[in-house]
């Protein structure tokens, strides 16, 4: 009986290479392919595979999260993980997942049907690599280390709205145990709070939370490591035993910690941003009984856009806690007034304010595009008349309309820029994008961008307004183009020493492992290579390197798919290797893939 094997990886060329590796084993069946971790588990459910090949950082849902929910559903599928890091954290989260496998990358094709044959029986395989560096080296020297830029707050533009009605409520609350920020995207959480910090005279330390931080160890590390940064010394023994292997039991954590919060003698903000992002049970819990017994000196701020699974109705109860929500965030119509007249200095009438109101409700981010689309007040009665739909439809059109008014450069500059996460001078030039005079039109604009670090040298986005923006480049930019963009950011990433400094584990899994083409201008020992192939055989080539099926590439050269076939052999023969995947990284080295 045939073993059948799901793929799951959200890069075509890598799921092309494997399923090349395996369609020719006559015990093994490939029942499909998922793009990300959400695909994987509908499809894990509906076709119940034997064994799935699993990547771990992808769109929507990770592979872990994914691991974990396919076993609670369905415990007898066998999962390898495959992945370029051989780090001791990805190992572990994998495997304590649930996984039987873990394979690096590099390794393939090597050791992957010995990998399906052994986990195929219930047996764990750890490919040479894992066991060599992972399981040895990171073990005995593991690597907890922080990154720095996600302890500072967001910095204060000058065009921001003063919210002293929130800002007030917080400070006069400030004794509560607990501020909770609650609202969906582009309603300013973060800035409100920012906002606040301002203004107090209370010490304050912040952390921005990603999906890197649902580890135990992970998060107290980069609570106490902020809270020391602004009460020297305040952590040293938490932040001691929290790098010591192994852990200590929960209790006997959770005593130390509240004792050396206790011991905190100064008034501070502790702000935990993006919380929504943590769903481990173990963070919860230890959250839970800070706020049952809060430190008498440290105040606790969470911003989210979903209320955290924690005691929040009994601190309610108590009168423990200051709710700040949509409803508070939206702009009123004297803060709608206010804002137009001080970022473009126009005065808008009670009925514009009160419609722009009814059309946005209060939304900044669709205020903030307005302001950027209107020179006169004429021009918002307009505006006005064709905001319709939801805020989603309106967000698009206001986004069209703010693109419409750009030279043409600096447009598609934007468009471009938003296949970034973070960007810097470096990163911006290799997209062929002016970056020093790109990144002090977008400051002068007031366009959304947020500086990472003090020095000037990293920003991104609005999360909302990248999305945005990415929603236009299909307008702009073909399918191929945007291929190519891509690859030359991750080209980027995974050679410029200069990234190194902005990324962790999480952002240089995802950055690093799709396609690695060289953007060079190719030698004359490459360009004699290419004579190598015919102009047909190239075509195949290429079709492949992007990850299409036989048929696929047949349908699209016109041919049959038996001459597809002898095509691809012929390549076998005259680069001497025996699949898809290593004729594709053959040519990669010898440059014929450009």
């Amino acid at each position: 009986m045939k073993i059948k094997i799901l793929i799951v990886d959200d890069h075509p060329f890598t799921r092309a290479g494997i399923r090349s590796i395996l369609e020719d084993e006559k015990a093994i069946q490939i029942i499909g392919e998922a793009s990300d971790g959400e695909e994987a588990i509908r499809m894990a459910i509906e076709k119940s595979p034997d064994v799935i090949i699993m990547d771990i950082t992808m769109p929507k849902v990770s592979g872990i999260s994914a691991t974990q929910q396919i076993l609670k559903k369905n415990p007898d599928i066998k999962i390898i993980a495959l992945s370029i890091h051989s780090g001791h954290n990805f190992v572990k989260k994998m495997l304590d997942g649930g996984a039987l496998g873990y394979l690096l990358k590099d390794e393939i094709p090597e050791e992957l049907i010995r990998a399906i044959e052994k986990v195929s029986k219930g047996d764990i395989f750890l490919s040479s690599g894992i066991t060599r560096t992972a399981l040895d080296k990171d073990k005995n020297h593991p690597d907890y280390s922080v990154l720095r830029s996600k302890l500072v707050r967001p910095p204060i533009m000058d065009y921001y709205l003063s919210r002293n009605r929130i800002t007030d409520q917080l400070e006069q609350n400030i004794n509560r145990s607990l501020t909770l920020v609650s609202a969906g995207a582009g309603f300013g959480k973060s800035t409100t709070i920012s906002l606040w910090l301002e203004q107090t005279q209370r010490l304050h330390a912040w952390v921005s939370l990603g999906d890197e931080h649902n580890d135990l160890r992970v998060f107290l590390l980069y609570m106490v490591t902020a809270l020391d940064q602004i009460h020297p010394g305040s952590m040293s023994k938490s932040e001691k035993v929290i790098k010591n292997d192994p852990l200590p039991t929960f209790k006997e954590l959770t005593i130390l910690l509240f004792n050396d919060l206790c011991n905190i003698d100064q008034n501070l903000i502790l702000v935990l941003d993006d919380f929504h992002k943590i769903n481990d049970k173990n963070i919860l819990r230890f959250l839970d009984e800070w706020l049952q017994y809060p430190p008498p000196c440290v105040h606790l701020s969470l911003i989210t856009r979903r209320d955290p699974s924690l005691g929040i109705e009994t601190l309610r109860l108590k009168g423990q806690i200051t709710e700040i929500r949509m409803s508070d965030l939206s702009f009123t119509d004297h803060e709608i007034a206010m804002f137009f007249n001080q970022s473009i200095n126009i005065d808008l009438s009670d009925s514009q304010v009160q419609k722009l109101y009814k059309k946005t409700e209060g939304w900044i981010i669709a205020l903030r595009l307005v302001s950027m689309i209107i020179k006169s007040s004429e021009d918002i009665n307009k505006v006005l008349n064709k905001l319709d739909g939801g805020l989603k439809l309106i967000s698009n059109y206001l986004i069209s309309e703010v693109l419409s008014q750009l030279p043409e450069n600096l447009r598609k500059s934007m468009v471009k820029s938003s296949l970034l996460d973070k960007f810097c001078e470096d990163l911006l030039n290799e997209l062929g994008i002016d970056a020093l005079e790109f990144i002090e039109w977008l400051k002068n604009s007031n366009l959304f961008i947020i500086p990472l670090d003090t020095e000037g040298k990293w920003y991104r986005y609005h999360p909302l307004f990248q999305i945005l923006l990415k929603d236009q480049l299909s307008e702009y930019y073909s399918q191929d183009e945007i291929e190519t963009l891509q690859l030359k950011v991750d080209h980027w990433f995974k050679n410029s020493e200069f990234s190194k400094e902005f990324l962790d584990d999480e952002t240089a899994e995802k950055d690093t492992t799709r396609l690695d083409r060289t953007f060079e201008k190719p030698t004359r020992k490459q360009k004699d290579m290419l004579n190598v192939f015919t102009k047909k055989e190239l075509d195949v080539l290429n079709c492949i390197a992007l990850g299409m099926r036989n048929q696929e590439i047949a349908d699209k050269l016109f041919n049959s798919e038996e001459t597809i076939k002898k095509h691809i052999n012929n390549m076998f023969q005259k680069m001497y290797v025996h699949n898809r995947l290593s004729l594709v990284n053959r040519a990669k080295e010898e440059g014929i893939i450009q």
